[in-house]
């Protein structure tokens, strides 16, 4: 049976997290008391998920769907939200990918928002969010949710709610049980202490997830390459990439592509080497045992319980716009799977040291080096990282 490790988000405390920054839900009327000739209506057990009248729209607006990592992950949210609620229509509408598409974004928005139709738009991911934000300055009074937004220092527009993951938090656990792995005697580890990371563009946001993992494979005397494909579709540059660091000696390569990430996948299997995935867990949503088998495991930002969770908060009327909440591994919000898969190729030993750095970067006792907050100094991590080691 798949177990999540660090995956499942706690609603108890992203409530507490979020309560600082949303507005008090107005107090509930004193129901009126009844005549003395009319019996006391009983009341209900268990109020109800919504008011039966009450009927939403929802639109995830997005680059792409299907490519079984991030924005797969986003519209599994939409799937969460139908599943809890009766009374809501959800739509999803994608735009297209490269920089072509991306200048048509703001028509999307526009589009999207002048109907006046949506009780709230989703999206997400750095591509989309000058149109985000362009549209959530011409429409004030349209509510809406970046599931992973980039606004990392701020959020002054009080119509958008935005979530920032700590990418770094969990960039230092895949760099660390890649070292481990590295040096093992796992069946598919080499002698050399080699691994890489194949990223889909040289850009801030996707550079904070390799930033810590350079830094982790540093602390533990690791070499450490990482690859850009400049893709997040094209697989065989992905897989071309992944060659490269196989061919090179590395023995473990973490994906941080996309769907490009697949042919990394079809990498590793031909070499029969190691790959760690990204976004969700890719063993379980590619579903194919000829591209899965050597997945350690995926590091992953958990997209979907948190989508829900900004929908529940809507209908409660406590809705938190204005505010970005960081999650980080401290907020459950990021992690990776310890599916059956991971307990089978990693041995107890490795899986019980992981454990115990988890808690040191929760404790503050290891700190992750953010590629994003410092991108002066990710220069000197990544070349650092990556100089021949003994």
């Amino acid at each position: 049976m798949k177990k999540a490790f660090a995956m499942i988000l706690a609603l108890s405390l992203l409530l507490v997290a979020m309560a600082g920054c949303a507005s008090d839900p107005a107090p509930t009327a004193a129901p009126t008391e009844a005549p003395e000739t009319e019996a006391p209506t009983e009341a209900p057990t268990e109020a109800p998920t919504e008011p039966e009248s009450d009927s939403y729209n929802v639109l995830l607006l997005v680059p792409k769907v299907g490519d079984k990592s991030y924005f797969d992950g986003a519209a599994a949210g939409l799937d969460l939200i139908k599943s809890k609620y009766d009374h809501v229509t959800t739509e999803v509408i994608t735009m297209g990918e490269g920089e072509e598409a991306m200048a048509n974004y703001p028509s999307f928005f526009e589009e999207a928002c002048a109907g006046k139709q949506y009780d709230l738009i989703i999206t997400g991911g750095g591509e989309c969010t000058n149109a985000l934000v362009e549209a959530a300055t011409n429409y004030p009074d349209q509510k809406f949710f970046d599931f992973d937004y980039q606004d990392t220092f701020g959020n002054e527009l009080t119509n958008i709610y935005g979530v920032y993951y700590k990418a770094y938090d969990m960039g230092y656990l895949a760099g660390y049980l890649a070292s481990q792995i590295t040096v093992s005697n796992m069946p598919l580890a080499n002698a050399d202490k080699k691994v890489g990371a194949v990223v889909g563009m040289d850009i801030p946001d996707l550079n904070d997830f390799v930033g810590s993992f350079c830094q982790a494979c540093i602390d533990n005397g690791v070499q450490a390459t990482i690859v850009y494909c400049n893709s997040f579709s094209d697989q065989e540059a992905g897989y071309t990439s992944a060659m490269e660091l196989y061919n090179d000696g590395c023995d473990v390569v973490w994906q941080v592509a996309g769907s490009a990430g697949i042919g990394v996948f079809r990498a590793a299997t031909e070499t029969g080497r190691y790959a760690f995935g990204v976004d969700v867990d890719q063993v379980d949503v590619i579903g194919d045992e000829s591209l899965t088998a050597n997945i350690v495991t995926s590091f992953c930002k958990e997209y979907a319980n948190v989508i829900l969770e900004a929908f529940d908060q809507l209908v409660a009327g406590t809705y938190p716009g204005g505010t970005t909440l960081s999650l980080g591994l401290n907020e459950h919000g990021v992690g990776l799977v310890e599916n059956e898969q991971y307990e089978r190729l990693v041995p107890q030993e490795i899986r019980d040291s992981l454990t115990a750095l988890y808690e040191k970067v929760k404790s503050g006792e290891i700190v992750p080096f953010s590629a994003m907050l410092d991108q002066e100094k990710w220069p000197e991590i990544r070349d650092e990282a990556a100089k021949p080691v003994e």
